[in-house]
C-alpha cells in the first residue's frame, strides 16, 4: 500500500512553481535594473541592482524613439483589425450556421483547415502581395493581413456557437434580428481571442 504525504507533495509543488516563477521573472527584473542605470554602470555590472536611479533612459526613449507615435499606430492597427474581423467574421459565421446553400459545409471545412496553417508558410508570399498591391508602409498593409489571419477563428468560433442555438423563426424574428440576437453573445469572446493573435 503506497503512502503519500499531502503536505510534502504540496511543498514540492510550491517549490517547483516558485522556481518556475523565478526563471520567468528574472529576465524582466534584469530589464528593469538595466533601464534604471547609466550606460557606464550597466557596462560595469549588468546584473546588479542600480545604486542610483537614472530616469533619463525613459525620457530618451520617449522623445527619441518616437514611442507616442508608435503607440498610436499600434492602437489604430489593433482597433481596425478587431473591428474588421468582428464584422466580417460574424457575418460569415451567421451565414454558415443559419443560411442553407450549396457548398456551405465545404466552406466551413476550408475555414477550419486555415486554422492549421502556420503564418511562417505564407509570410513571404503575403509580403510580396502587399508590395505589389502598393499597401506597404500603410495601415491597410497591416490591418488587412491581420484580419485575414484572424478571420478563420472569428468565423469558426461564432458559427459553432450559433449552430447549437435553436432556430428563432418561431419567435417571429427576421434575419437581421436573428443576426444580432445570436452573434452578440459570442462577439466579446471572439474579440478577446482575436486581439491576442
Amino acid at each position: 500500500m503506497s503512502y503519500s504525504n499531502p503536505k510534502a507533495l504540496n511543498s514540492v509543488r510550491y517549490l517547483f512553481l516558485a522556481c518556475f516563477a523565478v526563471v520567468i521573472l528574472y529576465p524582466f527584473v534584469l530589464m528593469i535594473f538595466g533601464s534604471l542605470k547609466s550606460e557606464t554602470a550597466f557596462l560595469a555590472n549588468p546584473v546588479s541592482p542600480p545604486t542610483t536611479l537614472n530616469l533619463g533612459n525613459y525620457q530618451f526613449a520617449w522623445n527619441k524613439a518616437h514611442i507616442p507615435k508608435f503607440a498610436l499606430n499600434s492602437l489604430i492597427v489593433a482597433a481596425g483589425t478587431v473591428l474588421l474581423t468582428l464584422v466580417t467574421g460574424s457575418m460569415a459565421a451567421f451565414a454558415l450556421s443559419r443560411i442553407r446553400f450549396r457548398g456551405r459545409a465545404w466552406i466551413y471545412l476550408a475555414f477550419v483547415a486555415l486554422l492549421t496553417i502556420p503564418v511562417q508558410i505564407y509570410i513571404i508570399p503575403l509580403y510580396v502581395l502587399i508590395v505589389r498591391a502598393h499597401l506597404a508602409d500603410s495601415f491597410l498593409g497591416l490591418i488587412l493581413p491581420y484580419t485575414a489571419g484572424s478571420l478563420p477563428l472569428a468565423t469558426v468560433r461564432p458559427s459553432a456557437f450559433t449552430s447549437h442555438v435553436p432556430c428563432t423563426k418561431s419567435f417571429g424574428l427576421v434575419k437581421s434580428n436573428q443576426f444580432f440576437t445570436l452573434i452578440r453573445p459570442s462577439a466579446r469572446s471572439t474579440a478577446e481571442t482575436c486581439k491576442f493573435r
